[in-house]
C-alpha cells in the first residue's frame, strides 16, 4: 500500500536527486566559475519555471511547481556539498 503512494512522487524525488548529483558532478570537475554561472543559470531557470507554474495554475501548474521547488532544492543543497568536497 505504501509502494503505491510513493509512485507518484517518485519522479520529483529523482529530478531532485538528478539535480544534486549533477551539480557535485559539475563542482568537481569543472573550473569554480565555470561551475558557479552554470549553477547559477539552472537556479534562476528553477525559479523562472516556478513563476511559469503560477501562471499556468491549475493541477497542471502546481506540477509544475513541485518539480521546479524539488530541482531548486537539489541545486542548492549539491551546491553546499560540492563548495566543501571540491579538492584541487
Amino acid at each position: 500500500m505504501d509502494a503505491l503512494l510513493l509512485e507518484g512522487w517518485l519522479p520529483i524525488i529523482v529530478a531532485g536527486i538528478v539535480a544534486f548529483a549533477a551539480v557535485i558532478m559539475l563542482g568537481r570537475y569543472s573550473a569554480t566559475g565555470t561551475f558557479f554561472i552554470t549553477t547559477f543559470t539552472l537556479m534562476l531557470l528553477s525559479l523562472l519555471m516556478l513563476v511559469f507554474s503560477f501562471v499556468i495554475g491549475g493541477w497542471t501548474g502546481m506540477g509544475i511547481g513541485f518539480y521546479s521547488v524539488t530541482i531548486f532544492l537539489g541545486l542548492t543543497a549539491g551546491l553546499f556539498v560540492s563548495v566543501f568536497l571540491k579538492v584541487k
